[in-house]
């Protein structure tokens, strides 16, 4: 018991102690703060995800229209003519459950059946010249174009899907069948059920724990085309997410197990706690064992081996941070060499955009891996910059894409102006270039609700091997607070 006081008193012990104590706290930090990251990086790709799905089914109702529209033209034509025999071209009934029809202003059906405007509100929509979509949830989905005659319309043609056909004509699938999306109006009200439902999803969907988010979510899509929310549920963590359907009055909602979301990036998230758990508790055992021992064998043989023991445990943990780090990298690289040569060889544009999603996220995830496995920056609370080889073109090309569709969507002019001068490879961090430019144009967009915004990219030669890059962007916004310009250099 003496022995044991004796050793506690040691002021040795007390740094070791307070050693383990810091240790086991940055550990659960490190955990945390990755968990963290990678739940905002994923909220963002699933919401991106979600505008992509958005956008392929409004490909899929604005089609219709268009054939709708062709139709229409038909029609036009032929007013003093023989209508049936042109309806009868039609091939009326459609094996996919869709049957068209022609309205006069007084109601009365020309050709098909007959809808009323106060069951389908784009008819009367039609009526005053446009094309439209609109949905009953006792009917179906009724699609309408107007029937000029000279420049007065006469008539209203549509295509009517009845309830029972919208699933077979219309179903969304989203992230390779492991998710689950609907159609709806503006009101809740389900067009397009999920695809290959069970009463399980209908349940889930509509239940307490994805209820808890979706308050959040509708408001995240007041300033923004589509939004996500984690939800911790009993079955596991999910991604409930919504977008808004371009050219439709319809939202795109659902939601994806966050492992299927996110393919498989959590493992890392458990590897490096699993690794610094370890790391820990060898740790821990090594300091503990010397402790115990030091009083007795200060000057023994069997006290020396035991300090190096340690010693060597402390530069294992060192060299297997280090060897981590490289090994987690070289997958990664490989995913984004891969995924660079389906950018180059292929042309369709919606694997090419699944492609730079792939990249985009690669990027993230390996600058979040470069920080967190680099223990000198834990140690000193500094970042270190990464200098590297980039395509400056590149560069450019992944900021705008990414910027110039959420500046369109908002009615705002964005302007691109480089030197054609420029060099086309530069060396630096272009990681966190990329990350300084892309806050400073999220928020002009962001923050700007009518106009332009400019970004400009220009440049200065300082010697041979060496320029000064000049960035800017100027909008049309809010602006800055006098009171906010001399904090935007300080540490975040």
């Amino acid at each position: 018991m003496n022995k044991l006081s004796d050793i506690l008193r040691n002021p040795r012990t007390a740094i070791n102690v307070s050693f383990i104590i810091v240790l086991i706290f940055v550990g659960i930090l490190l955990n945390t703060s990755l968990r963290s990251m990678i739940y905002n990086v994923s909220e963002g790709q699933v919401a991106r995800q979600a505008q992509t799905i958005a956008e392929k089914t409004s490909v899929t109702f604005t089609t219709e229209l268009t054939k709708l529209e062709y139709m229409s033209a038909v029609v036009e034509k032929n007013l003093n003519g023989d209508l049936d025999s042109v309806f009868s071209s039609f091939n009326i009934n459609h094996g996919n459950g869709m049957r068209t029809g022609l309205l006069a202003l007084d109601g009365t059906a020309r050709y098909g059946e007959a809808y009323l405007p106060s069951d389908f509100d784009g008819i009367q929509s039609s009526f005053r010249g446009n094309k439209d979509i609109s949905f009953n949830s006792s009917f179906g989905l009724l699609f309408t174009c107007p029937v000029y005659n000279g420049e007065n319309i006469r008539y209203v043609f549509y295509e009517f899907c009845p309830i029972d056909n919208i699933k077979q004509n219309f179903t969304v699938s989203c992230f390779d069948g492991f998710g689950k999306a609907l159609v709806i109006t503006r009101e809740d009200e389900i067009i397009v059920p999920f695809e290959n439902s069970t009463q399980e999803d209908i349940d889930f969907y509509y239940g307490k724990e994805i209820a808890s988010v979706y308050g959040d979510l509708l408001k995240d899509l007041e300033s923004a085309s589509s939004a996500s929310r984690k939800v911790d549920t009993k079955s596991g963590d999910y991604y409930v997410f919504a977008a808004e359907i371009p050219e439709t009055k319809f939202y795109l909602s659902g939601f994806v197990d966050s492992e299927s979301a996110v393919a498989g990036a959590y493992g890392i998230v458990s590897l490096v706690g699993h690794v610094f758990e370890l790391i820990t508790v060898l740790f821990t055992i090594g300091v503990a064992y010397l402790l115990l021992t030091s009083n007795r064998l200060k000057d023994n043989e069997e006290l020396i081996r035991a300090k190096m023991v340690a010693e060597e445990a402390s530069r294992a943990k060192s060299d297997f941070l280090a060897s981590m780090s490289h090994e987690i990298r070289t997958p990664i690289n490989a995913i984004l060499g891969m995924d660079e040569m389906i950018i180059r060889e292929y042309n369709d544009e919606t694997l090419r955009q699944y492609a730079m999603n792939i990249r985009n996220a690669s990027n993230t995830l390996l600058s979040i891996i470069n920080d967190i496995l680099d223990f000198s920056k834990i140690e000193s609370g500094k970042m270190q910059l990464v200098p590297v080889e980039y395509d400056t073109s590149l560069m450019i090309y992944d900021l705008v894409s990414m910027m110039r569709p959420r500046a369109e969507k908002k009615g705002l002019t964005f302007t691109v102006r480089t030197d054609e001068k420029m060099p086309r490879t530069l060396f630096g961090d272009n990681i966190r270039l990329k990350q300084c430019i892309l806050n400073i144009l999220t928020n002009a967009v962001k923050y700007t609700e009518t106009g332009s915004v400019l970004f400009t990219v220009d440049w200065e030669k300082l010697s041979d091997n060496e320029i000064m890059l000049k960035v800017s962007v100027k909008d049309t916004g809010i602006g800055i607070k006098k009171e906010d310009i001399e904090r935007l250099f300080s540490p975040f």
